[in-house]
């Protein structure tokens, strides 16, 4: 059941994190678009704003903290004798 739960946190997490990635993204460059014009010209470097790239980064330093935090390192044994876990989640 573990095994199932990570793996509907692993698809629901990157199926959120890519729609508001994108949601960023696409309200950037709607910003972008209203303040300077559809056919403005100018260099590719500045078309695009560094606000959707400084989230998408602070949300992957978040998930590493948050992994870092709340997933145990380390095997986890099974006494036989007593049926209770001993190691590293106890």
């Amino acid at each position: 059941m573990a095994s199932a739960l990570v793996n509907t946190t692993q698809q629901i997490g990157g199926s959120l994190g890519t729609a508001l990635l994108n949601t960023l993204a696409a309200t950037a460059t709607a910003s972008y678009i209203l303040a300077h014009g559809w056919r403005h010209p100018r260099p590719a470097s500045s078309m695009a704003s560094p606000s959707p790239l400084r989230s998408g980064a602070g949300f992957l330093a978040l998930g590493a903290v948050l992994s870092a935090v709340f997933i145990s390192a380390g095997p986890t044994e099974v006494s036989p004798a007593e049926g209770a876990v001993v190691g590293a989640g106890s």
